[in-house]
């Protein structure tokens, strides 16, 4: 998969695939949080991939697949992939994007957070849901209104006025709920990889007077029982300038302090 690094002289760069240069400078500003929007919107509009995290999941896809078929037939047998993201991986392995069309459409006729919050209450289905005026998701449920899909009618409660009944529409375009979780799926983990690799492979910005006394950088993992065998095995080691820094792969969540003795 060919394309442009997007965060050229970080630690660990990023390939997009699919985007025109105007395009990319969009994605750079979501990115540094100078542009409203969201991630996952722009995915679904442009259809644009990342290869490191894309190689990740043709790499690993099998061995999940084969792992999670021991564990289901023995509840005690575990397992963990060599390198591991922080995210969902049923999700990164398991999403499927729609075709690119398809996927345009959708996104911008009816928005990947009302998508996400419909199908969160799918069991609501052709089921008269009553929601009160206070009720924290009530903005949500009028913008499934205005987007066609939900209608509004009147209140179950004789005389309450404090709410309305909403019914869930099926989804347009022959779509099944299988699809669009699968797409939701796959929006939502490389939205949440891209954005938070490339945040953490952000250069440092080191004062000069600092630069001088500076010996290196100790590796600090995340510390908890979700950190993988790889970051892991790097937890308080200590590297130099010309070593790799963190992250060391796609979601990876391993922080860097200097050492100056």
């Amino acid at each position: 998969m060919e394309g442009i690094v997007i965060n050229s002289g970080s630690s660990f760069e990023l390939t997009i695939a699919g985007g025109t240069d105007a395009l990319l400078c969009e994605l750079k500003a979501l990115l540094d949080g100078t542009d409203s929007g969201t991630v996952e919107d722009f995915i679904a509009k442009t259809g644009i991939t990342c290869k490191e995290i894309e190689d990740y999941a043709d790499k690993y896809r099998a061995t999940w697949t084969a792992e999670c078929k021991l564990q289901e037939e023995d509840e005690d047998y575990e397992f963990r992939l060599p390198v591991e993201p922080y995210c969902n991986l049923d999700a990164l392995f398991g999403g499927r994007p729609l075709p690119l069309d398809l996927s345009r459409s959708v996104a911008r006729n009816f928005g990947v957070e009302n998508l996400a919050f419909y199908i969160r209450n799918r069991k609501a289905l052709n089921e008269p849901h009553f929601v009160w005026h206070t009720h924290r998701d009530r903005g949500r449920f009028d913008a499934l209104v205005r987007f066609g899909l939900a209608s509004m009618g009147a209140t179950s409660i004789k005389k309450c006025k404090e709410g309305e009944e909403f019914r869930l529409i099926s989804l347009p375009f022959g779509l099944s709920m299988g699809q669009v979780g699968l797409w939701l799926a796959y929006l939502e983990t490389r939205a949440f990889l891209l954005s938070h690799t490339y945040r953490m492979a952000r250069p440092l910005s080191v004062d000069p007077a600092v630069q001088e006394i500076l010996k290196g950088w100790e590796i600090m993992g995340a510390g908890d029982d979700a950190m993988c065998p790889l970051c892991r095995k790097m937890d308080g080691k200590r590297v130099g300038f010309r070593d790799k820094l963190p992250p060391f792969h796609v979601g990876c969540r391993c922080a860097r302090v200097e050492i100056f003795d």
